[in-house]
């Protein structure tokens, strides 16, 4: 798991200078204009972006028919854009003309950001770094990110996505990743070479198909006298290449805190490049979340997802519960298998809504009680079974470019008490 540590400075911004908190939608239309006709759309605010990274998320063009739904549609695909601190849109009625004029207003997010890396490991070290983002670059909403990281492992990355490279809702990536590390009781370490492709087509704004081929080359260094190889190569060397599909629907609306809504996911990969001592298989995975509102600020989020593997597999290859996103309480070498299952339930609250600082930055702050479990099993959903669990509460720290913050404090029956800081939601 890796950490993004935002720490005190953006408390103090918190506590100190908040100005305004963004519009969470599109301005209400005070008349019934169902039907008159758009006539024209403005950008009010752009100081480094190009207008027309948000004329391209809209669905009411000048020509079509006017209607609030869309229009509030419209405004959170802008705002799930994750460029703009604040968002506000106006509509302009003409009723000689029976058509509308629509305005966006917003507050641009800095472009550039660095920060520091610290993360605490199982083996009690900790892996330390820097990252660098520009989650804007040429004013057209590509995202560059570059981050180093030292310690207890040694890791270098590099992502590239531009969200219309390829036309209207089809995003493409580019990622590329080496990362040295030692396994958890120190009796191998393993080198990972990475590269991967990535392409998204969305049919609406709900529901995507994806397609991710990748290259990845890991050697194996085994500090073991006379142990069984970790790789499928006796050599201690596996190349393959895979191919993955994922299908996807997400009706959540990734800007709110909490969110609401559901998000329902299959994933589908085949690896394999030759050769009868490399890995060969498939894996596969279902996912399912749900999030209800419970009112006063209280959203009741639930997931619960399958994965397997199944094939030539290498000893790497296995799927852990102790990871951020399963069971929380638990190491990232621990409780190894080749199928899961896992479940987590987790209440959010929002403690201070979004807020915006200096004109173009906006912070918010959440809380969360989680309770995780999940079983492992030594065969494809059969075999030598293992069941895991943990119970905790954390604070959420909503920012640009990272979007989520998190501090938890998680506690399992085998693990006791555990400290976790990182990046991104658990589901």
């Amino acid at each position: 798991m890796s950490m993004r540590w935002l720490s005190a400075l953006l408390l103090a911004c918190l506590a100190a200078l908040a100005q305004e908190e963004p519009d969470e939608g599109a301005g209400a239309a005070p008349g019934d204009w169902t039907e008159w006709r758009v006539r024209s759309l403005h950008c009010m605010g752009l100081m480094h972006t190009d207008s027309s990274v948000i004329l391209r998320e809209l669905e009411l063009q000048p020509g079509v028919g006017y209607s609030d739904r869309v229009l509030q549609e419209d405004a959170r695909a802008v705002k799930n854009t994750n460029l703009f601190a604040r968002l506000v849109v106006s509509v302009n009625p003409d009723s000689s003309e029976e058509a509308v004029d629509i305005v966006y207003a917003v507050s641009e997010r800095p472009s550039w950001l660095a920060y520091p890396i610290l993360t605490p490991t199982d083996r009690l070290g900790w892996v330390y770094g820097f990252a660098l983002m520009n989650r804007n670059q040429g004013g057209m909403g590509r995202r560059l990110d570059l981050q180093a990281e030292f310690g207890e492992h040694l890791s270098y990355s590099f992502f590239l996505q531009d969200p219309w490279f390829l036309g209207r809702r089809q995003p493409v990536s580019f990622y590329v990743n080496q990362r040295r590390s030692d396994s958890a009781d120190g009796d191998y370490r393993k080198v990972n070479k990475e590269v991967r492709l990535g392409w998204r087509h969305y049919f609406d704004r709900e529901t995507l198909v994806g397609v991710h081929p990748s290259w990845k080359e890991v050697t194996v260094h085994d500090r073991r006298p006379l142990a069984k190889p970790v790789t499928s190569n006796p050599l201690g060397v596996d190349v393959f290449g895979g191919l993955g599909l994922l299908v996807e629907r997400n009706t959540t609306d990734f800007h709110a805190s909490p969110r609401q809504g559901m998000v329902q996911s299959a994933g589908l990969s085949a690896f394999g490049l030759g050769g009868s001592e490399m890995p060969a298989g498939l894996a596969a995975g279902l996912a399912l979340s749900r999030f209800q509102p419970l009112g006063n600020n209280l959203v009741l989020g639930l997931h619960g997802a399958a994965d397997l593997l199944a094939g030539r597999r290498a000893d790497y290859m296995k799927h852990y519960l102790g990871q951020r996103g399963r069971v929380r309480a638990g190491g990232v070498d621990q409780w190894p298998g080749w199928s899961l299952w896992h479940g987590s339930a987790e209440l959010r609250m929002t403690l201070l809504p979004r807020q915006v600082f200096f004109q173009h930055v906006d912070f918010g702050l959440g809380a969360v009680a989680f309770l995780d479990g999940g079983l492992v099993w030594s065969g494809v959903f059969q075999g030598q079974r293992l069941a895991a669990g943990g119970v905790g509460v954390g604070l959420r720290l909503y920012a640009p470019f990272v979007e989520v913050g998190r501090v938890d404090l998680a506690w399992s029956p085998t693990h006791g008490a555990m400290i976790q800081i990182g990046q991104g939601h658990s589901f």
